[in-house]
């Protein structure tokens, strides 16, 4: 049962990237996504507000690594075609961070090869999209988020070096894998996080899954929201999912592009979920893909339905700084000269 009164703060993370994975430069105007995800969030955001009663913010997180550099010239190209979209919304109070993803060139420059397991080049890219973003505002990042729900054990002392206070990357119940899609090319893994915390924690310095909230590292850590998702979904996937998954925990992510039974479903389990909670939050994550997905027209769709249900009303789109605060969790200041 819930112990904190509503508002119930919302971390809404929206991956700000090219609209395929394997960009190419001659696709290097493959932007829809980008702007179709800004035209629809600065349409939802009044509504969002005078449905909840409460201001609204969104959390941005920009690809600024080598693959971006490769691909447009630049590893800042976003923040430069942007850059007034940008300045607008942080106007508006939304946050503006990091997504970083490890990809790299084949040998001989040939197909992009998602890398997990290089961790001089996990590093590398780190660095590259943290002083791109530092040379572009004039301050560190803070928010973080990894792409492909990858994390590992070097990237705390990596991210925390650089100034992040808050990460979003661990999704609680995901499965490990080789790659995230089938059949790409790839090296290293993606954990398994069947026994990440589904709370905010501060990590172990020894352990990233461990809370340790005495001797842990500064940053937080905050899981995307993960839930039992049997009651939302179609009765052929509750069984497939049983049969697959015996001995797992039935909890995993609720990502909004998933093929739920309906809207209404979704938010249904979204709202079982918040008061399941003894300090309820909500976390998600979406991308700016192509517009015209069957993905992206869902996470549309559930988005607009949130508007008709009854949830909304206790919900408050929020940052991580004021939202953990709501939530009873005691924060260090930002460091002088973030």
């Amino acid at each position: 049962m819930s112990i904190v009164a509503d508002p119930v703060p919302v971390f809404l993370c929206v991956d700000v990237e090219p609209d395929e994975r394997h960009a190419e430069p001659a696709h290097a105007d493959s932007l829809r996504g980008v702007e179709a995800m800004f035209e629809h969030l600065e349409s939802l955001r009044p509504r969002l507000a005078a449905a909840s009663g409460d201001p609204v913010r969104f959390l941005w997180f920009v690809r600024c690594d080598p693959q971006i550099a490769d691909v447009y010239g630049a590893a800042g190209h976003l923040l430069t075609r942007y850059a007034g979209t940008f300045e607008r919304l942080r106007a508006a109070g939304d946050g503006i961070g990091l997504h970083v993803h490890p990809w790299h060139r084949a040998d001989g420059g040939g197909e992009w090869i998602a890398d997990y397991g290089g961790t001089a080049w996990i590093e590398e890219c780190t660095e590259v999209s943290f002083a791109t973003y530092r040379e572009h505002f004039g301050t560190a990042c803070e928010l973080h988020r990894f792409g492909d729900r990858w994390f590992g054990p070097d990237a705390l002392p990596l991210l925390e070096r650089l100034g992040v206070r808050f990460d979003l990357s661990i999704e609680p119940g995901a499965p490990g894998v080789r790659a995230l899609a089938p059949g790409e090319a790839s090296a290293g893994s993606i954990p398994d996080y069947v026994r990440a915390p589904r709370v905010p924690y501060r990590p172990s310095r020894t352990d990233f899954l461990r809370p340790d909230s005495e001797g842990g590292r500064g940053l937080w850590e905050i899981p995307l929201s993960s839930h039992d998702p049997s009651s939302a979904l179609p009765l052929y996937r509750r069984v497939r999912r049983k049969v697959r998954r015996p001995f797992r925990p039935p909890h995993r992510p609720l990502p909004m592009f998933e093929r739920w039974t309906s809207p209404q479903v979704f938010w249904d389990l979204v709202e079982r979920h918040v008061d399941s909670l003894e300090r309820p939050y909500l976390a998600f994550a979406i991308r700016s893909g192509n517009p015209d997905a069957p993905d992206e027209s869902r996470v549309r769709t559930v988005l607009e339905h949130l508007l008709e249900h009854r949830l909304v009303s206790r919900l408050s789109f929020t940052h991580p700084e004021d939202g953990l605060r709501r939530m009873g969790y005691e924060l260090e200041s930002a460091p002088a000269g973030a």
